[in-house]
């Protein structure tokens, strides 16, 4: 799967008699994702790849047309930008069209597709909190490795109001964070971004529960500590920023 920017705020789509679409597709055997990318690109709107960025793995799960069961759709995204036009002939059906993304993000049906999108907005709209001088990022390294708990993390947005279930533990390690709900999911938020009404709360900036799953050795860059967890990248991949927890990390 590929996510393509061409400028601030416009996202390439596939247009197809069945909707619209992050171009891309499956990896054939013996392809890597990059093989993959530029082929996919190439065959659906006929264009190579000059830079890419895996933005992350998003997923979901649907029903089958032909029995009653359910299968997962799992999508590698890439933030990309347009290469060369090629001669490669294009799919007769496909026709790549430019939309701003808050209308790309109405305009795709598939889910876990809109939740890439919604993550991509995310950073594109300053969430990212490592846009300071240098002086004041702190390094880490992982010593303890995990996996994402949230493999669909709660976005929300500034003004939006939630439904706040319940408060974490105040002499646990995670104090600080309420469990909110939203009209089609529900999430942890820090309780300084929530000026609470009874059982509803009102969201003050914008906030994504997006976490980094961590391996032994890795370093991590941030600014923003909060709650016993840290707002980061990777220093292999500045371009993603996610959460980490203190408690499987130390300073360098």
């Amino acid at each position: 799967m590929q996510l393509l920017k061409m400028k601030k705020q416009q996202i390439g789509l596939v247009k197809t008699p069945g909707g619209y679409f992050l171009p891309g597709g499956g990896v054939e055997v013996g392809e890597d994702h990059m093989t993959a990318l530029n082929r996919e690109l190439q065959e659906e709107i006929g264009y190579s790849v000059s830079e890419s960025t895996h933005q992350g793995v998003y997923g979901q799960f649907t029903l089958a047309r032909s029995k009653p069961i359910y299968y997962e759709l799992i999508g590698d995204v890439y933030v990309c930008k347009l290469g060369e036009f090629t001669d490669n002939q294009v799919e007769d059906d496909h026709e790549l069209e430019w939309l701003d993304l808050d209308k790309a993000i109405q305009a795709i049906p598939l889910p876990y597709q809109q939740h890439a999108l919604k993550i991509y907005r995310s950073n594109e709209e300053g969430i990212r909190s490592l846009s300071v001088p240098k002086s004041s990022i702190r390094k880490f390294r992982v010593i303890k490795g995990r996996e994402s708990e949230f493999p669909n993390p709660i976005n929300v947005k500034k003004g939006q109001r939630v439904k706040c279930i319940e408060e974490s533990n105040s002499e646990g390690e995670w104090f600080g964070w309420i469990l909110c709900q939203t009209t089609n999911n529900e999430g942890w938020i820090p309780q300084q971004i929530i000026t609470k009404d009874g059982n509803f709360g009102v969201i003050t900036e914008n906030y994504t529960a997006e976490e980094f799953a961590l391996n032994v050795g890795e370093v991590l860059l941030s600014s923003k500590e909060l709650n016993g967890w840290i707002w980061c990248c990777k220093e292999s991949d500045s371009n993603k920023f996610a959460w980490a927890p203190l408690n499987h990390i130390t300073e360098i």
